[in-house]
């Protein structure tokens, strides 16, 4: 969409490949919240636009509208390795914000226990939901995958009120959510209760570390959050188990430094013989 709205009056068979690059580092940042405040990176949306570009490019060569593809291997922008987990204080503070509304509430409880994408959470319908888990097509995968539920998240169901709704999750009218204006109330939202640098798919993110801190495999993982490849999911087992082995370091040390004092006190009261018969020949 911000291609066709800004850019597609533009010629797709003369567009040069210095046009690309200057496309990936425009969308490289953002303006901040205000005038005063400095721009936002996005390096991510960056990469995303120029994925897209090419996917787009890839088409129009097939149909010879042009020969090359000028948006191909084009050298991604480094980011910074994923979206931010949520920590439990700011979990917390969403939660029992004055200005987080209930059904932002319940977006935010459900993306916690399901790890699905903000585009998937506004799809979710009642007719997959069995009492017990959740059916959810993703949109970005296809992919159909059944979902247990949390009790939290199975309570937060069945009391909420449907007023016939198909979708879960609904705006406080009762009309179903598009997402776009749905990630942008979540991010008024975010901000209004005093949040910084946590954004929505952090909540997906935030439940697949969960489940490989809970001991998880890969594949266990990628069952629930539709993940395709196990290379992000592989990176959170792997920080679950960095974790898990330096708390047991940690624990061996403090154990040992404890049997050391220990052992160390022992000794000290334990008379010592050679002394005493040193002070008595010396008398």
């Amino acid at each position: 969409r911000p291609l066709e709205d800004e850019f597609g009056h533009l010629s797709v068979a003369e567009m040069p490949r210095r046009f690309v690059f200057w496309l990936r580092d425009r969308y490289a940042t953002k303006p901040g919240e205000t005038e005063n405040d400095p721009p936002i990176k996005t390096p991510r949306r960056a990469n995303k636009i120029i994925t897209v570009l090419s996917i787009l490019l890839s088409w129009a060569v097939n149909r010879e509208w042009r020969p090359d593809n000028p948006a191909l291997r084009v050298p991604k922008l480094k980011t910074d390795g994923g979206y931010r987990a949520w920590s439990g204080a700011e979990l917390d503070t969403m939660l029992r914000a004055a200005t987080t509304t209930e059904d932002i509430r319940a977006a935010v409880i459900l993306a916690l226990t399901t790890g699905q994408r903000g585009q998937d959470l506004v799809t979710m319908k009642w007719a997959d939901y069995d009492g017990a888990g959740i059916y959810v097509v993703q949109l970005k995968t296809r992919a159909r995958v059944w979902i247990p539920l949390h009790d939290r998240a199975r309570h937060l169901l069945d009391s909420m009120p449907r007023h016939g709704a198909e979708t879960i999750l609904t705006r406080a009218d009762g009309r179903p959510w598009k997402v776009n204006h749905f990630q942008h109330e979540m991010g008024k939202q975010i901000r209004a209760a005093g949040l910084r640098g946590v954004v929505t798919h952090g909540l997906r993110t935030t439940a697949a570390k969960w489940l490989a801190e809970a001991g998880c495999s890969e594949r266990e993982i990628m069952s629930i959050t539709g993940h395709t490849s196990t290379a992000m999911v592989g990176h959170y087992v792997r920080e679950a188990s960095q974790k898990r082995r330096a708390q047991s370091a940690a624990t061996k040390v403090a154990r040992y430094r404890l049997e050391q004092g220990s052992a160390k006190q022992g000794i000290s009261n334990v008379p010592n013989s050679h002394n005493k018969q040193t002070v008595e020949s010396n008398e």
